[in-house]
């Protein structure tokens, strides 16, 4: 979807694992959490930012260090019911939150072919802008 390359890692749930590993064409990662709950219940956030360190470690120890890791935690939630208490954890921690509100966004994109790699950078940008806007705002 939206041009990613995606392994949804079908079979046994996973417990110490991301639901979804995605790349862009110029190889970036995306390691995606989905809840249907809140974004941190069960540590789901710290859980993730585990995940995407043990990854980034690999990459670095290996031919491909310039790659990014991006983690996203996905929510069935509309934008209005994440806690800002949640957002700035998310924030803080260098996780973006796709909301149902961006889903259906991106469904509706779907239709047109999309470039995963400026996906990824308008992601990984909205994380480091933070000293120019509102700190743990959703965009």
């Amino acid at each position: 979807m939206l041009g990613f390359s995606v392994d949804p890692l079908i079979g046994k749930k996973l417990e110490s694992g991301p639901d979804i590993v995605a790349t862009t064409n110029n190889g970036d990662v995306v390691l995606v959490e989905c809840t249907i709950n809140q974004i941190n219940k069960d540590g789901k956030l710290g859980k993730l930012v585990d995940r995407a360190e043990v990854i980034r470690a690999h990459l670095d120890n290996s031919a491909y260090g310039h790659l990014r890791v991006l983690p996203v935690i996905v929510t069935a939630r509309p934008k209005d019911a994440v806690g800002q208490f949640d957002v700035d954890a998310a924030r803080s921690q260098g996780v973006v939150i796709i909301t149902k509100d961006n889903l259906i966004d991106a469904f509706e994109r779907s239709v047109v072919s999309q470039d995963p790699d400026k996906l990824f950078s308008l992601g990984w940008e909205s994380l480091h802008r933070e000293a120019n806007s509102k700190p743990g705002r959703i965009e």
